[in-house]
């Protein structure tokens, strides 16, 4: 059976595999980066302490790290430094022991990934690998593959629970999003969606039906509850960086991505936005040009009132982020500013137009709105707090036969989609800037 598995999806483990060596081959005997440094030196502190001291600085909880601090206790006992040296590649203790957290946490990350892909190609087997590209071909997720960073992984756990639910797997789908939420607090944010597949399976929904759908669901919301209030809030360190509160800055912030990074897609989203308000409402239909001028105005007029710097981390005194450095740029000139927010609308309504497969029986507004309301709902700009919309759209367009059109702007923005995710994470590795 496995090999039957492999070899009828030999292509992705081929795709999978080259990528895979190529960013394993980049990290190696590499120092960690931005927010690797508290996290990496938590899984040190387990692994070499008999006492471990807990950095308050790490937002979330640390049952990852105490896990991934056997993986050194292992290399210890095993004396992996000394295997290596005696093959003649010098490395320091510390790089090797990051660069095997880092070979962990990739692994099992293309691993998920593969899986996931391979449930969606037996969903579809006639579907394009759109889930499986999303993580080659999206500048934003690309670079973090690699690294000891677990949005990327929670992501993929996501869309798991997602993919899971539409098989009916109830258990599974609940354990995937608990897991992401683990890693990622935000992520219980995502239940919505494979609650809405499960209950979609039962001919009349009632609320008995309902209950016994989403059980474990249900526990994992009230799990998530209690640890809200036992630990009197979202954040577990950090918090004060961390509150939960409005900022539609990160709106704007993520429609400029999503128009850079789907840019030969972008156009087919604004027509079907502006097909939908010209056919749903009877005033645009007889006042459609003025009703459009207005309407672009007041939301033109509404980004330049609120798009702006609100969080310390998104200052200059961090410059070291590209996302910073736009952010300046374009909040400081009136020019700048003005281009970015006619790429941000661009951007927001190719997302709000675009179509996705409702083969999963998702209102297409409930996805819009989930990923909406969640990344407003952080107060730190951060193209990170993305990566789930951008992997859920993979999944819900994996499905779709017809609509994905191959056109010149598609494949020019898939060769500079590529060349964009490699010189980022180049210059991520290199000290450059980091993202």
């Amino acid at each position: 059976m496995l090999r039957n598995i492999i070899l009828k999806n030999s292509a992705i483990i081929y795709v999978l595999g080259i990528f895979f060596i190529f960013q394993i081959l980049y990290i190696w005997d590499t120092k960690p980066l931005a927010d690797e440094i508290p996290h990496f030196h938590q899984m040190r502190e387990f692994a070499l302490s008999d006492t471990p001291h807990i950095n308050r600085a790490i937002t979330t909880p640390i049952y990852l790290h105490k896990t991934l601090s056997y993986v050194l206790v292992v290399s210890d006992n095993l004396d992996i430094h000394k295997a290596m040296f005696k093959l003649g590649l010098t490395i320091s203790h510390v790089n090797l022991d990051l660069f095997l957290i880092r070979l962990v946490l990739l692994t099992l990350t293309f691993l998920l990934i593969w899986y996931t892909t391979y449930l969606l190609k037996t969903e579809d087997s006639k579907s394009p690998n759109i889930f499986l590209l999303s993580f080659i071909l999206i500048p934003i997720i690309f670079p973090y593959n690699p690294l000891v960073y677990t949005d990327v992984l929670s992501a993929v756990l996501i869309a798991l629970s997602v993919v899971t639910a539409m098989y009916g797997r109830g258990a599974m789908s609940a354990t995937s999003i608990l897991l992401a939420t683990v890693m990622r607090q935000p992520s219980i944010g995502w239940i919505l969606i494979p609650m809405i597949i499960l209950s979609s399976k039962e001919p009349s929904l009632d609320l008995k039906s309902f209950l016994r759908k989403n059980i474990y669901h249900l526990l994992v919301l009230c799990g998530f509850a209690v640890f809200v209030l036992v630990n009197d809030g979202i954040a577990v360190g950090d918090r004060a960086s961390h509150e939960l509160s409005i900022n539609i800055s990160n709106i704007w912030f993520f429609g400029s991505i999503f128009f850079l990074t789907t840019i030969g897609y972008t156009y087919k989203g604004i027509l079907q936005t502006v097909t939908y308000v010209r056919n749903n409402f009877s005033f645009a239909k007889s006042f459609r040009y003025i009703f459009t001028t207005i309407f672009f105005l007041l939301i033109y007029y509404i980004f330049f009132e609120t798009y702006g710097i609100y969080h310390i981390y998104n200052t200059e005194k961090y410059s070291m982020f590209l996302r910073n450095k736009i952010l300046d740029l374009t909040t400081s000139a009136s020019l700048a500013k003005s281009i970015f927010g006619a790429i941000s609308l661009l951007g927001l309504a190719s997302f709000l137009g675009y179509r996705f497969s409702d083969v999963y029986k998702v209102p297409e507004y409930v996805f819009k709105a989930v990923s909406l309301v969640l990344i407003s709902s952080m107060p730190l700009i951060e193209q990170r707090y993305y990566i789930p919309i951008f992997v859920l759209a993979a999944v819900f367009m994996s499905t779709k036969k017809n609509d994905l059109e191959v056109t010149v702007c598609a494949k020019i923005q898939t060769v500079c989609n590529i060349a964009l995710a490699l010189y980022l994470y180049i210059s991520i590795v290199d000290l450059k800037f980091f993202i």
